[in-house]
């Protein structure tokens, strides 16, 4: 589900052919690379086959975050809908620059608030890395909790679960 909001310091709308240079900066960070992993989008018309391949998934939902005060793009919330799972996995990723901002908290929580509004018993949950430290620390602010240790491949990750009635 697309969702267009706007917070106190914060523009949110889903991602299109527009946010080329942006993707393919974000898709390089080293945390991207580190903890969400190389999608091969090394040059800009890599970045938009990657805007392409997302736009054409009936379940996979990206918007873009935009600061209001100069509509700059710092980073995507996601809403995804994978095959593999009972429940809609929320993502986040934003550029080091805006780390340590309240950024990314102030649009995941704006951003599960419209959710909870559309669809009150909703269950989210967040699928991460263990060693991604700064984002399971968001994930606890946000009110999710540890549920399990899933294995994708040979690669362990952990899942956070937000239940609708937690909100």
């Amino acid at each position: 589900m697309f969702i267009k909001l706007q917070t106190e310091r914060l523009d949110m709308r889903p991602l299109d052919v527009f946010d080329t240079a942006f993707i393919h900066k974000l898709l390089n960070t080293p945390g991207w690379l580190q903890f969400i992993g190389d999608k091969e989008v090394h040059d800009l018309e890599d970045s938009l086959r990657y805007i392409e391949w997302i736009s054409e998934k009936d379940k996979f939902f990206y918007h873009v975050v935009r600061t209001q005060a100069d509509y700059e793009p710092i980073g995507v919330v996601t809403l995804l809908y994978r095959d593999n799972q009972e429940h809609p996995d929320i993502g986040f990723a934003f550029l080091p620059a805006y780390f340590g901002k309240g950024y990314a908290f102030e649009a995941v929580c704006a951003f599960i608030k419209e959710l909870s509004l559309r669809i009150p018993d909703l269950v989210l949950q967040a699928i991460v890395m263990p060693a991604n430290h700064r984002s399971i620390r968001l994930l606890e602010k946000l009110g999710f909790v540890y549920y399990e240790r899933y294995l994708e491949g040979a690669e362990e990750l952990a899942i956070y679960r937000l239940n609708g009635s937690r909100r």
